[in-house]
């Protein structure tokens, strides 16, 4: 099994990250994405940003997302 130090590692991996600073992607087959009802087109080269400390805070995922559990 898993240790209670793996487990509190990987939980504040979850909360912080890995690294404090944000991921920088750069989209390379079309896509839509769906925000707020509304179909968003993403066409090669567009670059997406995803906040690390916003990652993981999905409450149907996490129950309580914003405390270290």
């Amino acid at each position: 099994g898993i240790s209670y130090i793996e487990c509190a590692i990987l939980e504040t991996i979850r909360l912080a990250g890995a690294n404090p600073t944000a991921l920088w992607r750069e989209v390379i087959t079309p896509s839509d994405i769906i925000l707020f009802n509304q179909t968003i087109h993403l066409p090669v080269g567009t670059m997406l940003w995803l906040d690390r400390r916003a990652a993981n805070q999905d409450p149907n995922t996490f129950p309580y997302p914003h405390e270290f559990n």
